[in-house]
């Protein structure tokens, strides 16, 4: 994935949040735990916000073509 890359989402849950949203990629956000253990989550800018999702939600988003 690119920073700025526009991508469709088919993430389907009981309230709809992803399905079906144009997303825009806006990086990785990587925190460590306290334990050391290193977090990869990505930042989405979805419906005017930026969201946060977990790397097993990656599956679902799908990169338009130009």
């Amino acid at each position: 994935m690119e920073l700025g890359e526009l991508y469709r989402c088919t993430f389907r849950s009981a309230s709809r949040r992803w399905y079906n949203k144009l997303c825009v990629y806006g990086g990785e956000d990587i925190p460590y735990r306290d334990d050391g253990v290193k977090i990869i989550n990505h930042w989405f800018f979805v419906d005017g916000e930026m969201r946060l999702v977990d790397a097993a939600l990656l599956k679902y988003f799908y990169l338009l073509d130009n």
